[in-house]
């Protein structure tokens, strides 16, 4: 993954683009009083969903536009469950249209997932509240 897209902690991202990758007041309704192990489970939810996404350019080249589909609707299942706002947007775009090789942008889905990152270690770190 790119400095350009991660920075340093998120300090180059404000906070409206912060609070606009995930709901802050979901995060504080999850975490309870482990605020740790739901970090550490929404960066697991994001380092599996990377795994999967370095599979579709391939996939959907190989004509298996249906498991794409299906790993897409569970990555936005996820991504509800944490609240992270862009990424569901982003895969109910892709959803929406013709799937395929072409309209796969996987630099904007990184840029997604780095982003929801940033925003998990500002709500840890107590900048986003």
């Amino acid at each position: 993954m790119s400095d350009e897209i991660h920075g340093s902690a998120g300090s180059d991202v404000d906070e409206q683009t912060l609070r606009s990758a995930v709901d802050v007041g979901r995060f504080y309704k999850l975490a309870g009083n482990d605020a740790e192990g739901l970090v550490r489970m929404m960066n697991e939810y994001l380092d599996e969903t990377r795994r999967m996404a370095g599979m579709w350019p391939h996939l959907l080249q190989a004509g298996e536009k249906r498991e794409v589909s299906e790993q897409l609707h569970m990555c936005k299942g996820g991504a509800a469950i944490f609240g992270f706002l862009r990424v569901m947007a982003l895969i109910a775009g892709l959803e929406k249209g013709s799937l395929d090789s072409a309209s796969y942008d996987a630099q904007a889905f990184e840029h997604e997932l780095a982003l929801a990152e940033r925003a998990i270690e500002a709500l840890a770190g107590g900048r986003l509240t």
